[in-house]
């Protein structure tokens, strides 16, 4: 951070001798948010020549003095050990999870850069230089509670041996489309015989205590909404991405209201089992081969507590909050998200459940039709889990542990603060329900669910005239048209023709530039 301010106070001296700015405090920087800092420095690097750049960069590295003994360490020499570590972060402050170009406030990026900054991985080390994986990527907006990341790092071991990191063996990988244990790895002393080598990681080789507190060296280089809750030690061939058994995801709907939690009960037991979600995700043409996944349980919870249609002991308030939860082997881009925006549609009571059944159908539908997926910010990746044998117990000294507890703790305090704003703000306006509008409205219906309104009001509909009232800009809903109703871009395999065709043309186009 400071040097960051101080690299802003260098640029703008720069633009200060060519515009004649006048020059602003550097404690001004000092208050601003990271990604703010950053988003400074694009604009002044934007207006400045490369020579000043040059000069601005040259001027704060000779105050800075000579670099420190762990840029200058020789990392051939250095021991390093297969591990995975567990974070939780708040993902509404970032721009998503994964690395990206142009995307500079990513929680991955910050992890890397505090491994860096750590000494745990080489000062210019990529991910792939270290393999770098995560059990499950999250958009912008999603948070998570037990996400893992399996990495080589440092360690003080000095019976390893220091040498390349190996490449992991991909027969050994579980293959994600379904939930079973991973194959059996050839072993080169047997010959022709395979025998199991899912086995315990060697703990024993250097006592935990005596190890680096990677957990203590971490946190204490992230923000406060990015925590690592524990380490392990795993084989070669972990990997946190393939070697996972399930994902578990909660998606939080907030209170009930109106909404018929029935119908969207029913809708959840026709996604349990193995189909094909094409028309329940967001389709990647480059990357994506199958779009079969097995969903292993799929449910609503309501203030916590798993909702039974028979129960009819189960007290229902308005004001409970509603959840869905979803366990799978794995999960394609936005499906939680399209799964939520059904529900809300079934809920709203626009939708029979039976809409589920027929995007699984595939040869009825075998294209998306249009519809939109349900707000990020309210998707939690809740765990990842992995076979005992894969992924031993994550680990954590004393010291971690206090500071963690005390920590999350008051950020929890925080959250519910925040929740309290909102409550009595929501308060007062039912104290002043004296609007005209407000109190000509009718009975509540089901599609007056607030996250329905924000989540399908723009896309529900053929016609939607804008009117005023009272000074308010209001929708009038004219026709509701059903999702099974609605028109789609063509067939998968004829958007995966088209888009090799034009792949196909950019690459013909790109050689006849170069010659």
């Amino acid at each position: 951070m400071y040097f960051l301010c101080k690299l802003v106070d260098c640029f703008l001296e720069g633009l200060g001798c060519c515009f004649k700015m006048r020059r602003v405090d550097i404690a001004y920087f000092y208050s601003l948010p990271r990604a703010e800092l950053l988003r400074h420095i694009q604009q002044m690097l934007a207006v400045l020549t490369d020579e000043q750049i040059e000069t601005c960069f040259a001027k704060e590295t000779k105050k800075l003095g000579k670099p420190s003994s762990r840029s200058l360490m020789d990392w051939s020499t250095i021991p390093l050990r297969h591990i995975a570590i567990q974070v939780c972060y708040d993902g509404t402050e970032y721009a998503g999870l994964a690395q990206q170009p142009n995307k500079e406030y990513t929680i991955e990026e910050l992890l890397l850069n505090a491994l860096r900054d750590a000494a745990l991985i080489p000062q210019y080390a990529t991910a792939s230089d270290v393999h770098f994986e995560r059990s499950g990527r999250t958009d912008r907006g999603v948070s998570a509670a037990g996400q893992v990341f399996s990495f080589y790092a440092r360690t003080n071991n000095k019976a390893m041996t220091p040498q390349s990191i190996p490449v992991p063996d991909p027969r050994f990988y579980r293959d994600r489309r379904d939930g079973l244990t991973p194959p059996a790895k050839p072993n080169d002393n047997v010959d022709g015989d395979l025998v199991n080598s899912e086995k315990e990681p060697e703990l024993k080789q250097v006592p935990q205590e005596q190890e680096i507190d990677y957990v203590s060296a971490i946190n204490m280089r992230l923000p406060e909404t990015i925590r690592v809750l524990g380490w392990a030690p795993v084989d070669e061939n972990f990997s946190a991405r393939h070697s996972t058994s399930s994902r578990h995801y909660i998606y939080t709907f907030g209170q009930i209201g109106s909404l018929n939690i029935r119908r969207m009960a029913e809708a959840c037991t026709k996604l349990v089992g193995f189909h094909d979600f094409r028309n329940i995700c967001k389709p990647s043409l480059d990357s994506i081969k199958t779009f079969e996944r097995v969903i292993f349980s799929c449910y609503l919870e309501i203030d916590g507590q798993p909702y039974e249609c028979e129960n009819d002991r189960m007290v229902i308030k308005e004001n409970s909050s509603l959840s869905l939860v979803v366990c799978g082997s794995a999960f394609l881009y936005h499906q939680i998200r399209c799964i939520a925006s059904l529900l809300l549609h079934i809920g709203a009571e626009l939708e029979p459940p039976s809409l589920i059944s027929d995007l699984l159908n595939i040869e009825n539908f075998p294209g998306k039709p249009d519809y939109p997926i349900a707000p990020g910010e309210l998707l939690l990746f809740e765990k990842a889990e992995y076979t005992s044998t894969r992924l031993p117990k994550f680990y954590l000294s004393g010291p971690s542990y206090r500071f963690l507890t005390k920590n999350i703790r008051f950020l929890q305090s925080k959250a519910l603060a925040r929740a309290r704003v909102y409550g009595a703000a929501l308060n007062l306006l039912s104290e002043a329900r004296t609007c005209q509008v407000v109190s000509n409205s009718g009975p509540p219906r089901a599609c007056d669910h607030p996250l329905v309104s924000i989540t399908l009001t723009h896309k529900i509909t053929d016609l939607c005239e804008v009117y005023i009232e009272d000074g308010l800009s209001l929708f009038k809903l004219e026709k509701y048209r059903r999702i099974t109703n609605r028109p789609f871009d063509g067939t998968l395999e004829h958007r995966l023709r088209e888009r090799q065709k034009e792949l196909a043309m950019y690459k013909e186009n790109k050689k006849h530039d170069d010659q």
